[in-house]
């Protein structure tokens, strides 16, 4: 089964120049960092996602994702740029795809 379209960072355009090549449709992600970051919280605080065993690579990264405390000393919201390739994917798609899922799973009191 191949995907509808895969989520791609926006600043990857020669890969989305790529997969357009090889015929797999792409979406650039919706990359706001601290609105992502709240929708996969979202998601997981509600038990709405789980992730599997099988990913121990993502649960590492998520496990150790923190905030930049420089950045925090002068008001600003930001993860360490550290081990968060894992992270960032999950981000990139649960917040680029939410209006697809959101009102399903009534996690944002959206219900139909």
């Amino acid at each position: 089964m191949n995907p509808r379209y895969v989520v791609v960072d926006p600043s990857a355009a020669s890969f989305r120049v790529q997969l357009h090549e090889d015929g797999v449709p792409s979406w650039p992600a919706d990359n706001d960092v601290l609105d992502g970051i709240r929708t996969v919280s979202n998601v997981l605080g509600n038990d709405k996602l789980r992730i599997s065993r099988a990913c121990p690579s993502l649960i590492d990264e998520l496990s150790g994702y923190s905030w930049d405390p420089k950045a925090q000393k002068i008001g600003e919201d930001k993860p360490i740029k550290t081990a968060d390739h894992g992270p960032d994917a999950l981000r990139y798609a649960l917040h680029t795809t939410r209006a697809d899922w959101a009102r399903s799973i009534d996690l944002f009191g959206l219900a139909a």
